[in-house]
């Protein structure tokens, strides 16, 4: 089962539940809307590490496509944690949808392409170094 989500930050909830609930699914992309949204940079990115974190500790072990937009906010060590926990199940295809990214930085590129490298990612990465400029 495939799914695309567009939505605000502030009903995430409801994604934590299609993962916790959905054992058929197997791609997940999520746009989020900031516009509307009360809070500040960190609490987003704690809510979209949430996010990574569901998908890694309740995702159906058939699930493999994970495709965001540039309003994602990683932590650099939750995304590490995130491909270090994936290691061992099926590469994930993990597709950043966006041209420009000025809050995925170099740190998040690299981590990116290591896990690629390693196999642990299944899509080409290399693309993300033109994302800022890099």
């Amino acid at each position: 089962m495939d799914l695309s989500v567009n939505t605000y930050l502030k009903n995430l909830g409801g994604v934590k539940e299609i993962i916790l609930n959905c054992n058929k699914l197997r791609e997940l992309d999520i746009s989020i809307n900031f516009e509307d949204d009360a809070g500040n940079n960190h609490e987003r990115e704690i809510i979209c590490d949430e996010i990574l974190n569901y998908l890694l500790n309740y995702s159906p072990r058939n699930f493999d496509e994970f495709s965001f937009n540039e309003r994602w906010r990683f932590s650099v060590n939750n995304l590490k944690n995130f491909f270090e926990g994936w290691r061992g199940r099926k590469p994930i295809e993990f597709n950043p949808r966006f041209d420009k990214c000025d809050h995925f930085t170099q740190k998040h590129i690299e981590i990116v392409q290591k896990y690629y490298d390693e196999g642990v990612i299944d899509i080409d990465t290399r693309f993300l170094y033109s994302a800022n400029n890099y």
